[in-house]
């Protein structure tokens, strides 16, 4: 590896260029906020908001963090906030008649059950309320950006921060999940969060910034599991960093990383109320290998190092990966992981302007003559290929593009701070404005379809069912342009294949779920994922399995409406 570049400095704050920066950047934040919460709204609850949500209610209503069984609570409590800016805090769930099992209790879709029995009356308003909080992380996220990419700019450091923030706030891919009641996007902004005070501890391991190292990691893993991942990073990069770019000692430097990681721990006891704080591993009954592994090597009184509540989410998480979920790319179906499956998807729901940047960047990376930057390489390049490999090649579990979010604004920052040094001259500018305005077109022509996005080399939204399904094309988000639907057809009722826990008569729809293979005269409605993967229907309040299959088209006919591109409605004739 290449000796680094001096330090980066930040374009002076006092300059012109600089407020020209910022109005930029203030101008992203309000259009994305703009288009963001216009979407949200008209977005029924997708498949994963249908249990995060709740979750996060009942553990603000009780403080019982059993109810955070499969993801850290952070981000569901904040948006748990939101909805009760909205609707009034929550009461404390009812727990369920007959039964005491913490399943029953405290179980993920179980919840999700309930919640919407209980709120039949303002069940929508409510993940309106809870999905503003994503959307002001989002663009939270694009500020960090901008700032990042500023500092590690050698040169045009305002250009590198407003390309950064608007490849970001921009980007259909994070948009789409950047209005969900998940924790997606609260992953992608608490890990590049932590990257960015990992960047200030290295140049400078002062006290105060490897308090701000550990705090930083610490609310990064009450986000999401993902997270586990900034600990080898940072142990990496310590590792791998330029000496003499510190006055500190590699020994100071170690000590300083360690009070790093304790207060990284202490952020998470913190984070579970200092519930179930050093619990005996005896105490647990683990289900995913890598954990059995650890307690059976363990004493059985030797204290959990983290909280008993996160330590058993993780276990099932850990579980999930390596069993597996069914998947569906390229026209097959199949379970568990393909090495192939993020590049392909990628490629597919990337932008091709966003790419074409990324191209040119990777261009003049290859062209240039220098050495690679250090610091790009290990807080960027590090990050990016650690969780490309793990969930390509490792992960049993693909489910999305979503899964790998948190790299999109890592290889943005490091397009656009590679893209505003090089010395592009008047043509390489002319060409690299033009594809940043094509990427605002994109972004405005797909609205408010953020989440069913697919660029025209895949077809477009129409034509992503040809490539993946899912949280990539069709989360369930279509309940109210479905209904548009009905309204402008003059219908009252439509059989339906929905794919989505929300029953649909939430969203005002009379329905029915029509038996296999036996369509009436009608419309029908098919929700795009059942091109690829079965699942458990909604008939009602009764949960119904129905395989993958696509309609006849003898008997269907072509689609006579696309609503939100992730649903196809036909019209049967009569004797059809």
């Amino acid at each position: 590896m290449g000796a680094s570049l001096p330090a980066p400095r930040a374009a002076s704050r006092a300059s012109p260029s600089a407020r020209w920066a910022k109005i930029v950047l203030s101008l992203l934040v309000a259009l994305h906020v703009l288009l963001a919460g216009a979407s949200l709204r008209q977005k029924s609850v997708t498949v994963d908001e249908f249990g995060h949500l709740p979750a996060g209610q009942n553990v603000l209503a009780t403080g019982d963090f059993g109810y955070a069984r499969l993801n850290p609570p952070l981000m569901n409590v904040l948006n748990a906030l939101g909805a009760s800016a909205v609707g009034g805090p929550d009461p404390a769930p009812t727990p369920p008649a007959g039964t005491a099992t913490d399943a029953d209790r405290h179980g993920f879709w179980e919840g999700g059950y309930r919640y919407m029995a209980e709120h039949a009356g303002d069940y929508h308003a409510r993940f309106v309320g809870a999905r503003m909080v994503t959307v002001l992380v989002l663009a939270l996220l694009g500020v960090l950006a901008f700032f990042w990419a500023r500092r590690l700019a050698h040169r045009r450091a305002d250009l590198a921060g407003v390309g950064a923030a608007a490849l970001v706030l921009l980007s259909p891919n994070l948009m789409a999940h950047g209005r969900l009641v998940t924790t997606d996007v609260g992953a992608a902004a608490s890990m590049a969060l932590a990257l960015f005070a990992l960047g200030a501890f290295l140049r400078d391991p002062r006290r105060g910034r490897a308090l701000g190292l550990g705090l930083a990691v610490g609310l990064a893993q009450l986000v999401k599991f993902t997270a586990i991942y900034l600990y080898p990073i940072a142990l990496l990069a310590a590792l791998l960093w330029p000496r003499g770019t510190s006055a500190r000692s590699p020994r100071s430097v170690g000590r300083r990383l360690l009070l790093a990681l304790v207060t990284s721990l202490v952020v998470i006891h913190v984070g579970y109320g200092l519930q179930r704080t050093a619990e005996p591993l005896g105490n647990f009954t683990f289900v995913s290998e890598p954990l059995q592994a650890m307690q059976a090597a363990l004493p059985d009184w030797t204290p959990a190092p983290v909280p008993g509540d996160y330590l058993e989410a993780f276990d099932r998480q850990a579980r999930d990966v390596a069993v597996g979920d069914p998947s569906y790319l390229l026209g097959e179906r199949y379970h568990g992981g393909r090495a192939d499956y993020y590049l392909v998807v990628l490629g597919a729901k990337l932008p091709l302007p966003s790419l074409l940047l990324l191209l040119m960047a990777l261009g003049l990376t290859l062209r240039r003559r220098r050495p690679l930057d250090r610091e790009r390489l290990l807080l960027l390049g590090v990050p990016i290929a650690l969780l490309l490999f793990v969930h390509s090649l490792v992960s049993e579990k693909q489910l999305g593009l979503r899964m790998v979010l948190p790299i999109l604004p890592l290889l943005w920052i490091w397009t656009a701070v590679t893209l505003a040094e090089a010395p592009l001259g008047r043509f390489g500018r002319g060409v690299a404005l033009a594809l940043a305005v094509w990427l605002g077109v994109e972004t405005a022509r797909v609205h408010p379809d953020y989440l069913s996005y697919f660029n025209a080399v895949a077809g477009g939204p129409d034509q992503g069912h040809r490539v993946a399904v899912d949280s990539n094309l069709d989360w369930g988000q279509d309940l109210v342009a479905l209904k548009g639907v009905m309204a402008a057809e003059g219908v009252d009722t439509v059989q339906l294949l929905y794919f989505g826990r929300v029953d649909p008569a939430m969203y005002g729809i009379d329905y029915s779920v029509p038996p296999e293979g036996r369509l009436r005269p009608g419309l029908f409605a098919v929700s795009d994922t059942f091109y690829g993967r079965g699942y458990l229907l909604n008939d009602h309040g009764r949960l119904v399995w129905r395989e993958p299959g696509r309609p006849d088209p003898a008997v269907v006919g072509p689609p006579i409406a696309r609503p939100g591109h992730s649903m196809r409605v036909y019209r049967i004739p009569e004797g059809g």
